[in-house]
């Protein structure tokens, strides 16, 4: 049975696995970027940069190897969010790590209300 997130609830996108380098290291990337996009095709673009964050604190890295976003679902639909890792010129991740991780979730209206 599949969860049901209804129009206005807040979803968290999370890795459930670290980013691990070739070796098997856990490590943070240079740079995380996340594009979200709505049913609307509108799309909102963050970014994580290692080791300042993310000065808007959208994106979150709770420990090396993992991050998250919390999103608000204003429309009913399906949304996807991308995490891209990748390295920047002289970044401290030594590994030169990059992946792309992407999620799809489905939004249901919220219920119509009875008309008594």
């Amino acid at each position: 049975m599949s969860e049901v997130i209804l129009e206005g609830t807040t979803v968290r996108v999370k890795l459930s696995e670290p980013l691990t380098a070739f070796d098997g290291t856990v490590v943070n990337p240079d740079r995380w970027t996340v594009l979200v996009r709505t049913p609307a095709a509108e799309v909102s673009v963050y970014e994580w940069l290692n080791p300042t964050g993310d000065e808007t604190e959208n994106i979150v890295v709770p420990e090396t190897g993992y991050a998250y976003i919390d999103i608000t679902t204003n429309d009913a639909g399906v949304w996807k969010v991308i995490f891209k890792a990748e390295p920047v010129e002289d970044g401290p991740d030594e590994t030169r790590t990059a992946c792309v991780k992407d999620f799809v979730f489905h939004v249901s209206p919220l219920p119509f209300e009875p008309i008594e």
